[in-house]
């Protein structure tokens, strides 16, 4: 398990919420996203080929995010929602 490659990420406020939207790049099954959030709500995961959206997808807790993949793959846009500092 390593972590993602954030290329980029934009951090705002929803009411209360905290949302952070990046865009990584994964290499490998189990790569992990540490958001900075203290509790992730909820992850939402668009990869960059539609082709790849049934072999992909998130698990979160506490504050990191797990991926699961079949591939490596780059440019996947991923929204976290959640409280943090």
């Amino acid at each position: 398990m390593a972590a993602v490659t954030v290329d980029s990420l934009i951090e705002t406020y929803f009411g209360n919420k905290v949302v952070k939207i990046a865009q990584i790049d994964i290499a490998a099954d189990s790569d992990t996203w540490d958001t900075g959030l203290d509790v992730v709500d909820g992850v939402w995961v668009t990869p960059n080929n539609v082709s790849l959206t049934e072999q992909m997808g998130a698990t979160y807790s506490g504050g990191t995010v797990t991926f699961r993949v079949s591939a490596a793959t780059n440019n996947v846009r991923v929204l976290a929602i959640g409280d943090g500092p």
